[in-house]
């Protein structure tokens, strides 16, 4: 005992010589300051069960389901026949009516959607509407009374090093909340067509998909999307590399499901890549972004836009990645005319392209027929060369030292999925590469299993 009381002296007189008083009194209001985060955004998250019935009739399941069970919690890794498969995520009150947003892969394929409230009541939930391309979803449920909501921050004004805190319910643990720092921005992983991603180092387990990611006031500035999981087994361990969409992007995603029941985004009709140092000295430019395709009859070819442009500036805003052009084009609407800077053989040109309406394109018979103008292969820039027989794509052909052959494809693998899109040809693998040429995510098989996999430059 007397041993016990001379460690607590002398561990207390270290703190004392080490922290100064203000130090302490600093570091109790920042431990105030959480607390009270946690009493404010805990009422207004929620918990978000599902239930799916699962019936194997074709033998070919669902090939974008086992990706994102690596993001939210699943009480069953693998579909069986006739059976009920239930997953559990997050999400946050949007509107005091009941509108909830969370991710849109927590509630894909639910045919039975639950919001479980702080206070422990259960409602059944709906489905107002989803965004698949950003993977946000807004759903809905009935209350008698007005709940309380999280307002979004300006998440533009948010920089590295600001706090980030994750909340949400990993592996069933309702209510957890998790301390970092925002790790970086304008993140992007190849996952989802729109991408904009705050990573993050707090930690974020299965379960927090759809939950928000809080500032030191308590306000939203992202939604917790995914993480980079390392270990092995059935469980993904968080590894420090979480991701969140951006407050921003999803308030105007929310008003527009609200509004419209669906997002309706401009289009532009381009494949583009980032510029590489190589590449800038032999075009002898400083920065811009690469055109690679043109899909004809779409805005960027009939407004003279060609493969093997630099665009430089969408408007007023300087661009030098994709994922950078197309935020900036989101900034406007379809039919509205968007200045494009460009470099073309050397000479700046200064265009004005009006905005097409992407789910025309993507959705229509447009998308159906266009054909690209290319300046070179995109699987080929992996070192992957296609091979199509009787409806399955597959690996024909892996160049050395490629990407393709460092994430150890071999010739002979099939390829089920690119970019989350299902493919039946090499044409289809070829317009789900160009969502985003700077990586692919392709979805493969071996003569073991499938699995995905996340080829970049």
């Amino acid at each position: 005992m007397k041993r016990l009381f001379i460690y607590i002296f002398l561990t207390f007189g270290v703190l004392a010589l080490l922290y100064s008083a203000d130090d302490l009194k600093g570091a109790m209001q920042f431990q105030d300051a959480l607390v009270k985060v946690a009493e404010k955004a805990f009422p207004s998250v929620v918990v978000i069960k599902i239930k799916s019935r699962v019936a194997n009739n074709s033998g070919d399941p669902l090939i974008f389901e086992d990706i994102f069970g690596n993001y939210y919690y699943s009480q069953r890794r693998r579909q069986q026949p006739d059976t009920v498969q239930t997953g559990q995520g997050s999400g946050f009150i949007v509107r005091e009516d009941g509108h909830i947003l969370t991710a849109n892969h927590v509630v894909a394929g639910g045919a039975e959607i639950v919001a479980t409230l702080h206070d422990g009541r259960e409602f059944p939930a709906r489905v107002v509407g989803r965004d698949k391309l950003s993977d946000l979803a807004l759903i809905k449920i009935d209350v008698p009374e007005k709940l309380p909501v999280l307002k979004f921050a300006n998440s533009d004004k948010v920089k590295v090093g600001h706090i980030a805190i994750a909340v949400g319910t990993p592996f069933t643990l309702d209510y957890t909340m998790t301390l970092g720092i925002v790790s970086q921005k304008g993140r992007s992983a190849g996952i989802n067509m729109y991408e904009n991603y705050i990573q993050t180092d707090a930690v974020i387990n299965p379960g927090n998909s759809g939950g928000p990611l809080l500032d030191i006031k308590g306000d939203v500035i992202g939604i917790n999307d995914f993480i980079l999981a390392g270990g092995s087994g059935i469980t993904p361990v968080n590894s420090g590399l979480g991701f969140a969409i951006p407050g921003n992007m999803a308030s105007d995603i929310v008003d527009q499901l609200i509004r419209n029941k669906e997002v309706i985004r401009p289009w532009l009709g381009v494949s583009m890549q980032t510029l590489t140092q190589q590449m800038k000295e032999q075009l002898k430019v400083k920065s811009g972004v690469l055109v690679r395709e043109v899909f004809s009859g779409h805005p960027a070819a009939e407004a003279g836009i060609e493969p093997g442009d630099i665009i430089v500036q969408i408007g007023n805003v300087n661009v030098n990645a994709p994922q950078e052009v197309q935020m900036a084009v989101l900034k406007y609407r379809p039919g509205d005319k968007i200045p494009v800077s460009l470099f073309r053989e050397g000479k700046k040109m200064e265009l004005k392209l009006t905005a097409g309406n992407q789910k025309a394109y993507m959705d229509g018979e447009e998308n159906k027929v266009g054909s690209a103008r290319s300046s070179g292969g995109i699987f080929a820039d992996f070192g992957i060369k296609l091979g199509e027989k009787k409806g399955n794509v597959y690996i024909a052909e892996v160049k050395p030292n490629s990407p393709a052959e460092l994430g150890n494809l071999v010739k002979g693998m099939r390829i089920y999925g690119v970019n989350r899109y299902k493919i039946n040809s090499i044409s289809d693998a070829e317009k789900a590469a160009s969502i985003n040429s700077d990586s692919l995510l392709l979805y493969v098989e071996d003569d073991h299993s499938r699995y995905f996999i996340v080829l970049s430059r």
